[in-house]
């Protein structure tokens, strides 16, 4: 081989190894690292009160809107999923005779749907039905924190025999 050849690989020769030792520190030390993210609950919100409106004596039914209920979910899980039910008690007025109480099963929940979500991704369902027993009215399935909101409209089948009288009862929100 030539001079200039040789004095050519000799330089790049050089070059190659000061890169590897430039690559290649005397003495590394690894550091395992972690952080934690903490988990919140899962919580439901509903209006303390509401008026659904009013209806003469002999009319069918009466209905309203109940107000916003909200379901917070601040687990982060990996597959966040609850469902949020519903449940009343009876509708009664004076001293809760037969002509003075609007059985539950009388009320009709319908939550319509969220008015309100996030994330956009995963599914919230709504269900609507009767109130003689709990009644499942929203599933979701998502991931991570998430929240729903929804404005449910509450119907009620009057009884024949139902008498004048501002009517009260409870329904109650509940989630898992």
């Amino acid at each position: 081989m030539t001079k200039h050849v040789l004095r050519a690989l000799a330089v790049v020769g050089t070059a190659t190894l000061a890169a590897g030792l430039a690559a290649s520190p005397a003495g590394a030390a690894d550091t395992a690292t972690t952080f934690e993210l903490t988990a919140g609950g899962l919580a439901i919100n509903a209006p303390v009160s509401a008026d659904l409106g009013k209806a003469a004596v002999g009319s069918t039914a009466v209905s309203g809107k109940l107000g916003p209920v909200t379901v917070t979910d601040d687990r982060g899980a990996l597959v966040a999923a609850w469902t949020a039910t519903v449940s009343s008690t009876d509708f009664t007025t004076g001293s809760a005779t037969a002509a003075e109480t609007v059985p539950k099963a009388n009320l009709f929940y319908t939550p319509g749907l969220p008015t309100a979500s996030n994330p956009a991704v995963g599914a919230f369902v709504p269900a609507a039905g009767a109130l003689g027993l709990p009644l499942p009215v929203y599933v979701a399935a998502t991931t991570g924190n998430n929240f729903a909101t929804w404005n449910p409209t509450v119907s009620i089948t009057l009884p024949a025999q139902a008498v004048a009288g501002t009517y009260s009862g409870t329904i109650t929100h509940s989630v898992s």
